[in-house]
């Protein structure tokens, strides 16, 4: 493990973090929380883990030779071939140091869905990185600037189609590696396959009978700059007004009690026991007032327009159904007073279900799952984790 020297001419690194979610013990042997979530923010809040406990390992691979940045990517990308790595335990002080050397000394960054990686290193040491700060080579890119529709989308599926490299042990299917040591080989592989890996695939683009302006200078660039607006949003996330929407849902619940109390007082179960029953038998109402404005024995069950249930086929309750089954009836049909009912209480419940319960709670049929809820800004414990 060194730190660049001065004057070194290597600018151009490949970059692979592996966070609490590939271990199962942390570097003291203290227990690490399962992973579901790929933010740090949301990892400490949703996940429980504790800021120190973020990033496990990083790796570096240096090129085994030392391309001429300057010139067109055209250039030295196909000769990018991969040379010495390193892997550093990120709770060690004096190797994140080393760390910190080479990722300020290099103006390039290679990395496979790299935003992920940036992400994180950026959220707890904000002074490594600025925007647009490195011109970034993504695998992912070059992957779809090779064939856009290339089913091998990932690291490990690329390789052995290229015939490079074949992963003996993977974190797929939840297997977590014991501890930052045995995660450490695992989290080498990676920034050296990706860096064999962009080579390959830059052969294979400039070789091809009509590569046009893939890899040119403005292409990296472009890519680049794009993956950088992905990371600052990210980073930046989407403010929300918690106490308004707090709010709001209390609004939706209590409509959504009034409208159900008004519908029974008509004999209208719209929520709750029994309400399916219910709301078939208005269904099979509206449809008889309808069938009596339609000359002779036309039946409006025969509109094609009409959606249906997908297993028993029966006429569906929907919006569109009724506001069909609507344009039927005059404007002051009594019965229109009870589809609006529905109409009202629909709009409330889909406010809250769809949207206010996901960002307040949790998702409405998965309670267990919490990923879209709103989160509070912990910038400073990550930055001081």
């Amino acid at each position: 493990m060194k730190p660049p020297t001065t004057g070194s001419k290597c600018r151009i690194i490949s970059l692979d973090i592996e966070t609490y979610a590939a271990c199962i013990q942390n570097i003291h042997g203290a227990p690490l929380p399962q992973g579901s979530v790929f933010h740090p923010n949301k990892a400490l809040h949703i996940d429980k883990v504790a800021a120190k406990d973020l990033i496990q390992t990083v790796a570096i691979t240096l090129p085994k030779k030392n391309p001429d940045l300057s010139q067109d990517p055209r250039v030295w990308l196909k000769d990018l071939e991969p040379g010495d790595t390193m892997v550093f335990k990120y709770a060690d002080p004096r190797q994140r140091a080393i760390l910190e050397n080479w990722i300020r000394h290099s103006t390039h960054l290679v990395g496979m869905n790299i935003w992920f990686d940036i992400t994180y290193l950026w959220a707890m040491n904000p002074t490594w990185f600025s925007p647009f700060s490195h011109t970034i080579v993504d695998l992912s890119v070059l992957i779809y600037l090779e064939y856009e529709q290339r089913v091998e989308l990932s690291l490990k599926s690329i390789g052995p189609v290229l015939g490079l490299y074949i992963y003996n042990e993977t974190l797929k299917g939840g297997h977590r590696f014991p501890n930052p040591k045995a995660l450490g080989p695992y989290n080498a592989q990676d920034t050296h396959n990706t860096m064999l890996c962009v080579q390959e695939l830059s052969k294979k683009i400039l070789q091809s009978k009509f590569p046009g302006d893939k890899l040119s200078p403005y292409c990296i660039s472009h890519f680049s700059d794009l993956i950088w607006l992905c990371i600052l949003m990210q980073s930046r996330g989407i403010c929300f007004n918690q106490p308004a929407l707090v709010q709001l849902e209390r609004m939706m619940l209590s409509q959504m009690v009034a409208i159900s109390q008004l519908a029974a007082k008509y004999g209208l179960i719209i929520s709750g026991t029994g309400s399916e029953k219910s709301k078939k038998a208005l269904l099979n109402k509206v449809i008889e007032e309808v069938d009596k404005t339609l000359p002779g024995k036309q039946t409006v069950l025969d509109d094609k327009r009409l959606e249906k249930t997908e297993k028993r086929e029966d006429i569906s309750f929907s919006q569109e159904n009724r506001n069909l089954l609507r344009s039927f009836l005059p404007k002051n049909h009594p019965i229109n007073g009870l589809l609006r009912l529905a109409d009202l209480y629909a709009v409330c419940e889909k406010t809250h279900t769809t949207y206010l319960m996901p960002l307040l709670k949790h998702q409405s049929k998965r309670p267990s799952n919490k990923k879209s809820i709103i989160i509070p800004d912990n910038t400073e414990e990550l930055r001081h984790g």
